[in-house]
């Protein structure tokens, strides 16, 4: 019997269909105690990274598709060329230091267009007035009227000072030529938007109300203003141009040192009025043969002010010896050397 029941679990065992997904996860595994563990199955979950390419190479084809064809080609070209004139607009209104309606009064006035003929004439004249023999013309001009200024002396013949004259209108009258015919060529509304053009043009205006009110005195001060054409070579002269920039710049900072150097100053000169104006006014004869104050003393704020600016000149050792004379030797040294080293640092 025993033999029997085996061939036949042999028999049944035989015709089983054999399980082709049968693997060696399916075979169900036991802990020690005999207990049956699940088989648990992890999926796999897409990173970020491959969702992000993925998308991205989503895009791409999208976008190779939609510029392939012509229209949308067309489209995206005038979305872009939009964008950027917007952008462009958005950007000269905020570089523009004045109102938009300054700016249209200005095209409108300040820029001449009204006719070919005279944007013809603007040409000309631009061309002449902008060639560099021009210019090295008018540096000449501006060598030889400092000369004519520098010949004038005292005292001086009616001749000669008529032949001064005769210089002074020519060559007032050469600036302003070319003031005139530069403003022509440029147009106003350029023309000022040079820094050199407008201090030329200052300098011309000067001289021209110089000339009409030469008979009224107290304003041949408006002649000395002439000189100040010489910064013009500058223009021609890299040198004088980079010493004029740096000057320029430095103002900022020695308005500073101006004001901190006063206030070292007013201190100084309270110290000295406190601490030697009593000694000038009582031993006074020990300085002045008629006991009278000289002119450098330190009885009152005025007059000890100027000495302490004595002190910074590098004038100092006759009104250090007054001081030594009136008031003792130790804190006229101190004071004076305190002033001396602190205010040239």
């Amino acid at each position: 019997k025993s033999s029997m029941a085996s061939m036949s679990n042999l028999d049944v065992e035989k015709k089983k269909p054999p399980d082709e997904d049968f693997t060696d996860d399916d075979i169900e595994k036991k802990d020690c105690n005999g207990r049956a563990i699940p088989n648990i199955v992890i999926e796999r979950v897409a990173s970020l990274d491959e969702d992000t390419s993925s998308m991205k190479s989503e895009l791409r084809k999208d976008s190779k598709i939609h510029l392939e064809e012509p229209t949308m080609q067309k489209r995206a070209g005038s979305t872009t060329s939009v964008i950027s004139d917007a952008a462009i607009e958005e950007l000269e209104e905020a570089q523009q230091k004045c109102p938009p309606w300054w700016y249209k009064c200005s095209h409108r006035f300040l820029i001449w267009n009204c006719c070919e003929l005279w944007i013809k004439f603007k040409g000309y004249v631009r061309f002449v007035v902008m060639d560099p023999f021009v210019d090295l013309g008018i540096t000449i001009c501006i060598v030889l009227n400092t000369l004519f200024m520098a010949m004038e002396h005292y005292p001086i013949t009616d001749q000669f000072a008529e032949v001064l004259n005769v210089g002074n209108l020519v060559f007032t009258g050469i600036f302003a030529a070319e003031m005139f015919f530069k403003i022509i060529a440029l147009d106003p509304y350029y023309y000022f938007q040079v820094g050199w053009n407008i201090f030329d043009s200052i300098i011309v205006t000067l001289s021209l109300v110089e000339l009409g009110l030469a008979n009224v005195e107290g304003l041949s001060v408006l002649r000395s203003f002439r000189l100040l054409r010489v910064f013009k070579l500058a223009k021609s002269w890299p040198t004088l141009n980079m010493l004029i920039k740096i000057i320029g710049n430095s103002v900022g900072a020695l308005g500073n040192l101006t004001l901190v150097l006063a206030i070292i100053v007013f201190i100084f000169a309270v110290v000295g009025m406190q601490l030697f104006g009593k000694s000038y006014k009582e031993c006074v004869c020990k300085i002045s043969s008629d006991c009278v104050l000289p002119r450098w003393h330190m009885h009152d704020f005025f007059h000890s002010f100027l000495i302490v600016f004595r002190i910074l000149c590098g004038e100092w050792i006759e009104t250090m010896w007054d001081c030594m004379e009136v008031a003792g030797q130790a804190m006229c040294l101190i004071v004076f050397m305190m002033v001396m080293v602190i205010g040239n640092l």
